[in-house]
């Protein structure tokens, strides 16, 4: 439990404008995945809700999002951005949080009632059950070698 105030309060003076909850706060952006967009103010509420596949991240964060439906490329944080769950069990997923953010793996199942998702480690093959937040649909190779 200490170790827990320090890590709000870093993650406080890393983002001092909004006293966001904490998970928020962390960069989860990666290239190749794909996003919902959650401001209602994007484009005149015209994008709400709507997907798109990231194709750049820069600092801040920020992400220049490909919308779906258009081709569009825009520029949004990741505040307004969420990240989408696969359908289908056996989808590319990306590990956005937590020990093992950054890994390929294959979505096993997911439980939105309970938040949380079986996935299998394209890496390893090993087995982790995850938080949803933690995982985000995949657009690239499980290839080891891309990201």
């Amino acid at each position: 439990q200490g170790s827990r105030p320090a890590k709000r309060s870093r993650e406080s003076d890393d983002d001092e404008e909004a006293p966001a909850p904490a998970p928020a706060a962390r960069p989860w952006l990666f290239p190749n995945i794909k996003v919902r967009v959650v401001n209602k103010k994007v484009r005149g509420g015209k994008l709400y809700l709507k997907k798109g596949t990231v194709v750049d991240v820069h600092p801040g964060p920020l992400a220049d999002v490909s919308m779906d439906e258009t081709g569009e490329v825009i520029q949004l944080p990741q505040s307004e951005l969420e990240t989408v769950i696969p359908k289908t069990e056996g989808a590319a997923v990306l590990i956005v949080a937590g020990k093992l953010r950054g890994q390929k793996a294959k979505l096993l199942k997911s439980k939105s009632a309970e938040g949380v998702a079986a996935v299998q480690l394209s890496l390893d093959y090993s087995l982790h059950r995850l938080m949803l937040d933690e995982v985000c649909m995949y657009m690239g190779s499980l290839d080891h070698d891309e990201l």
